[in-house]
This record gives C-alpha cells, sequence and structure tokens, in this order.
C-alpha cells in the first residue's frame, strides 16, 4: 500500500472524511460539537440497489449542493427513459456508451476558461478526446522523457492528435529529477508514495501554463475492468480449493506481505475495522468485488488524491469524466461477462471506439506510467537517495533496520536486484520525516 487510506493518516487524532461522506459540526458557544461521518453516495454492482443512501431531510439540507442538484437531474433522467430502478438489458449497446461518455464530457467542458486535455494515447485518454472534439477543437498534452528513445506514450499520443486534429504540446523532461522530487513528495502533507507523481507534476506545470482546467481519462479501467488481475483473479484455479482465502488475496494485492502475515491481519480484523474484507457483499464474483473495492478505496484516496495534488501545487483543475457519478451509475449495473471479449477486459469501450479511434490504439496493450526511478536511483540520484534513507532521523526513528537498507542500495547501484520500488517508499518516507522536524 503506497498511501494511507481514510479515515485514518499518520497524525495520531486526525482523521480524513472519506469520499462521497459529508460530515457536519455545530459550535454552541465556545463547544464545537463535531458528528460522524454520513455517507452519501457509494458506487453500487448490483441492480436495484440505489447508490444513493438514505438520509433524513434535514441531513439531505447539509450535502453540497452540487451533491443534491446532480442526484435529482440523474433521477429525473433516469425516469425519462423509465429506467428509474434498473439498467436495461440493452444497456451495452456501444451507442450507449457513446452517448453517456458525449454527456458526460459535455458537462465537464462547462468553464468560464478554455478546458485541456491529458492524452497519454491510451484507450480511456483518447475516447476522452473523441468526446471533446465533438464539442470544441482540444488542446492536449503528453509527457515524455528526453531521454527515452521511442517513447511509446509519445507515438500513440501523435496518432490520437493528429486523427482529431487537436492543438497538441508535447512535453519533454529530463530523467533528473534531483531537484523537483522533494516539494513534490512534501506537498501530500503524510506519505503518499505513487512513483509517477512527479512526472505527472511537470505535465500539470505544463499544462498550467496554458490553460486552468485540462481532462482526463482517469478511472477507466476501474469502471471497464481494464486491470489485468480482474481477469487473473476471476480465472485462477486456486479458488476451488476448500483451504483458498480470497480474504488473504484481498490484502496481499493492497498491501503485499508474507502469508503468515496475512493470516494474522485476517484473523484480528473484521469488516469494521478493514470494510474490504466483506467481499462478498459486494458480489459473489470475487474479480468484481475487487474491482467494486479498487472504485470505493483506490481510485478516489490513491489515484484521484494524486491527480488533485500535482494539479492543485500548478492551480490547475483537473476534471474527470469517466467518475462522473451520473456516469458511472450507467456503467457499474452491466454484466462483468459484457467488459470481457477475446481481447480481454474493456471490451464496451473498445466496441463502443471502434472506426472511432485509429487501429493501433484499439489494439495497443495496456502500459502504465514510464517510471524512471531504476535507473535514477543507480545513477544521477545515487547520492541524494543514500543521504536522505540513511539519514539520522530515519536511524534514530527505530521503523527501519538500517544494514538492510544499506545493502539495498548496494544491490541496486551495481544491478543485482531492482530495489525501485521499496526504495522509492523509503525515499518518500524519509522525505516526510525530514518535514516534520
Amino acid at each position: 500500500l503506497k498511501h494511507i487510506p481514510a479515515p485514518y493518516t499518520i497524525y495520531r487524532g486526525i482523521k480524513k472524511l472519506p469520499a462521497g461522506h459529508f460530515l457536519c459540526s455545530s459550535l454552541s458557544g465556545s463547544v464545537l460539537t463535531v458528528e460522524e461521518p454520513k455517507e452519501y453516495w457509494s458506487p453500487e454492482s448490483r441492480r436495484g440497489i440505489t447508490p444513493w443512501r438514505s438520509v433524513s431531510e434535514p441531513e439531505r439540507a447539509r450535502i453540497p449542493s452540487e451533491a443534491r442538484e446532480s442526484e435529482g437531474e440523474m433521477r429525473r433522467a433516469l425516469a425519462s427513459q423509465g429506467q428509474a430502478t434498473r439498467v436495461s438489458d440493452k444497456g451495452y449497446a456501444p451507442s450507449n456508451i457513446r452517448s453517456w461518455l458525449l454527456d458526460s464530457v459535455k458537462a465537464h467542458l462547462v468553464s468560464d476558461v478554455p478546458v485541456a486535455a491529458f492524452l497519454s494515447g491510451g484507450l480511456d485518454s483518447s475516447a476522452v478526446v473523441w468526446a471533446m472534439s465533438n464539442f470544441t477543437r482540444p488542446k492536449t498534452f503528453t509527457v515524455g522523457f528526453k531521454e527515452l528513445k521511442d517513447d511509446p506514450d509519445l507515438h500513440y499520443a501523435r496518432l490520437v492528435a493528429n486523427h482529431f486534429n487537436t492543438d497538441h504540446t508535447e512535453i519533454l523532461i529530463d530523467l533528473d529529477l534531483t531537484k523537483t522530487f522533494s516539494p513534490v513528495i512534501r506537498y501530500f502533507d503524510e506519505p503518499f508514495a505513487d512513483p509517477a507523481v512527479v512526472t505527472n507534476w511537470y505535465v500539470a506545470k505544463a499544462a498550467s501554463e496554458q490553460t486552468k482546467v485540462t481532462l482526463s481519462g482517469d478511472g477507466g479501467d476501474e469502471l471497464f475492468y481494464g486491470y489485468q488481475s480482474y481477469q487473473t483473479i476471476g480465472e485462477t484455479l486456486w479458488r476451488f480449493l476448500p483451504w483458498w482465502d480470497p480474504r488473504a488475496y484481498i490484502i496481499r494485492r493492497y498491501f503485499g506481505g508474507k502469508p503468515s502475515l496475512l493470516r494474522k491481519i485476517v484473523r484480528q480484523h473484521s469488516m469494521h475495522t478493514l470494510p474490504f474484507l466483506n467481499w462478498e457483499k459486494e458480489s459473489n464474483d470475487i474479480s468484481t468485488a475487487v474491482r467494486m473495492m479498487d472504485l470505493r478505496f483506490t481510485l478516489p484516496e490513491y489515484y484521484l488524491r494524486k491527480v488533485e495534488g500535482v494539479s492543485m501545487m500548478n492551480s490547475l483543475e483537473v476534471r474527470v469524466p469517466f467518475v462522473s457519478h451520473a456516469f458511472a451509475e450507467h456503467i457499474l449495473p452491466l454484466p462483468r461477462a459484457a467488459h470481457y471479449d477475446a481481447r480481454g477486459g474493456k471490451a464496451l469501450l473498445r466496441h463502443a471506439m471502434a472506426g472511432i479511434l485509429p487501429e493501433p490504439v484499439l489494439t495497443r496493450k495496456k502500459q502504465g506510467f514510464t517510471r524512471p526511478w531504476k535507473n535514477l536511483f543507480a545513477g544521477s540520484m545515487r547520492g541524494a537517495l543514500r543521504e536522505r534513507v540513511l539519514s539520522r532521523a530515519m536511524a534514530e526513528s527505530g521503523w527501519f533496520n538500517t544494514k538492510n537498507i544499506q545493502v539495498m542500495l548496494l544491490d541496486h547501484t551495481e544491478g543485482r536486484r531492482d530495489y525501485s520500488n521499496m526504495l522509492w517508499r523509503l525515499l518518500v518516507f524519509a522525505e516526510w520525516l525530514d518535514s516534520q522536524s
């Protein structure tokens, strides 16, 4: 786990407000009363289950006005289609997917300033750019590395930009990130270890110099079963063994760790302290349950937190059409099988974009964001990394084995093992620890 999940924080006595919740406080004289958070919306994959939580009229009045208005608009729209309580069996027709995406993007284009888009050349961001092109000539941004030859993101993004005649900007950055990683890490107030956060900051910075509002394709993988792990867990034969515990699998997916530690966590915690252990509440299909947990926890608390953090650092507003609740409520109840074909997940979105996006984009294999830390930690950032993770504060914290860290550094710099992920997390924690002194 590379972040601290809500409602927890690293600070004693301080909690975060989870997504889809509101909190009320009142001041009587000098006495401040803070009520427990209440949930007003949550993703639901089961038909007939409303994502809008039952709250009293006094409580409803306290929900942010934007949420109340969007709920009313969504219900009126569904009622006008005769779909107030269920999604049509034909709801996964490609034309419906396109129509819903157009509606969502159109709503997100309302602005007093021009709206741009982040374009990686992947299916999600390309679909958003297509939808934008129906209303305006999009301005698009793509990031690449100067030292990386034949960067695939740049290649595919050019295809899409040329196809839709966008006003396209390529942002080429140096792999030497020694001057930028520290302020970006510290901005998040507590340890947040997404390895793409610094490179994402460069994109946000460049975009903010030309616009103040952009769209992104975040949320597409979670909505449309885009991660390979969703398919892998659904097909694994291990799940038929009597001793296989899906809760241990879920914890390992999110936290890692040795099997003995996983069993201990499962025994000591319940759905009340770790709600994602209650996977059967979501679905009898564990792959759907894991996808729903990603939508409820990982997407808002990790991926969207990263986007929000780097964009706010640069006074940039990033909007995400795929996670508009109105769009999500169309997609979530559709059967899991509809999301898969011979190529794997995201079949619904891929079929909807067939004949619209360039064919190489449709057939491109999923590729994560390029992370340069492996080479940096063995090269230009070697000294800065060593200074921080072996600092006096880290040693005196009592939380780390300094000798083991020294071995990891040596093995990584000499190419015997790739410890870039672990070293990045140690670096993030070291930066946070130093910021507290």
